[in-house]
């Protein structure tokens, strides 16, 4: 039995996996191994690893989980997000083309 897989009943991180424990106490190398061994992304509470290092005090957490939120949009998201401004533009409105860059 693996215990990649196995949710915590410790009262802290109650329906946690051992990638989304690995995050919440920065261990940010651990969630990595883990994830890329096949640990589930997502947890008993129905949140990921980027949720929890978006809710992380440490700044170097933060980093990992939105370096680690770019590379799940991929190249899908990427070519919306150039339609929804290439229509922005194509409308002239160039006010709300900055504002959607920002």
């Amino acid at each position: 039995i693996s215990l990649v897989g196995q949710f915590s009943h410790r009262k802290t991180f109650e329906n946690s996996l051992a990638a989304h424990i690995a995050v919440v106490q920065g261990h940010t190398l651990a969630a990595d191994i883990l994830l890329a061994l096949g640990a589930p992304s997502i947890d008993g509470n129905r949140k990921n690893c980027v949720y929890y290092a978006r809710k992380s005090p440490h700044e170097f957490v933060k980093k990992w989980g939105e370096k680690k939120a770019e590379a799940e949009r991929g190249p899908l998201e990427l070519e919306k997000d150039c339609k929804k401004l290439l229509k922005l533009i194509g409308d002239n409105n160039l006010a709300g083309a900055r504002s959607n860059l920002e």
